[in-house]
Order: C-alpha cells, then structure tokens, then sequence
C-alpha cells in the first residue's frame, strides 16, 4: 500500500511542526537553565564575598590577640631578665663574701674560734 502525495506531504508538514515545537521547547529551556546558572553564580559570588569578609575580620580579630600575647610575653621576658641580673648580683655578692671571709682567715693566721 503506497501513500498518495499529499498524505506524505501532510506527514512532513507534521513533523516540521514538531520539530519546531520541540526547537523552541528545547530554546526556552536552554534560555531558563542559562537564568538559573547566572541566579546561583551571583548567589555564590555573595556567599564568597562574605565569607572572605567574615575570615577577614576573623584573621584581623587573631592579629590583634597575637599583639597581645606578644606584649605579654615582652613584659615577662623583661621580668626574667630583671630577675635573673638579680640572682647574678647576689651571687657576686655572696661568692664576695666568702672570698673576703678566707681572706680574714687566713690573713689572721688562725682558723675561725681561735685554734
């Protein structure tokens, strides 16, 4: 059984209009997909400003805490270091007085109590 013409013609007349109809379904699609990608770009553009602003006030916060602790630590250094000119002095004193003490000793020709 052959198909006249104008069946053939009516069938391609159609499909042409299908395809058409599929051409700009697939267009509109294409045309919201490209909306959506630019909506959730611009929505993760936003959300990673803020997030560096946020690390950026975090990092600012830490810097500060660091100057902090670094003046502390200053302070205590400068405690040891005083401390420790101290503890030398008094060493120095001390062996001093030892060191005179043997001296008085033996410059007095006897031991300590008279013997």
């Amino acid at each position: 059984m052959a198909w006249p013409d104008e069946r053939l013609d009516d069938l391609g007349d159609r499909m042409h209009a299908g395809f058409e109809r599929v051409h700009g379904e697939i267009a509109g699609v294409r045309d919201e997909l490209k909306g959506d990608i630019a909506g959730v770009r611009d929505e993760l553009k936003g959300d990673i400003a803020g997030v560096r602003d946020e690390l950026k006030g975090d990092i600012a916060g830490v810097r500060d805490e660091l100057k902090g602790t670094r003046a502390e630590l200053k302070g205590d250094i400068d405690g040891l270091h005083g401390l420790m000119l101290r503890m030398w002095v008094t060493m120095t004193v001390g062996l001093l007085g030892i060191i005179g003490a043997l001296l008085a000793i033996g410059l007095s020709g006897g031991a300590p109590g008279g013997q």
